[in-house]
């Protein structure tokens, strides 16, 4: 399992995400006010970020495969 983006316009840059990831997966991208999905290999899928997250923009995926369907969005 990894960690996925379900809705980037739901992110509110709150950077919870990036504070409660014990592998640095994410990244803070300050010119948009969201936080990024950028070292998805590491996720060791602790499910925190999700559990964490207050806007409910990430989710877990099964397969890694789907990240790279879902990281445009």
């Amino acid at each position: 399992m990894a960690v996925t983006r379900k809705d980037l316009d739901a992110c509110i840059g709150c950077r919870t995400c990036e504070t409660v990831c014990p592998m640095d997966v994410m990244y803070y991208d300050g010119e948009r006010n969201k936080s990024v999905i950028a070292y998805v290999q590491q996720c060791i899928s602790c499910g925190q970020c999700w559990l964490r997250c207050p806007s409910g923009s990430l989710g877990l995926s099964s397969e890694l495969a789907d990240f790279a369907v879902n990281a445009g969005r």
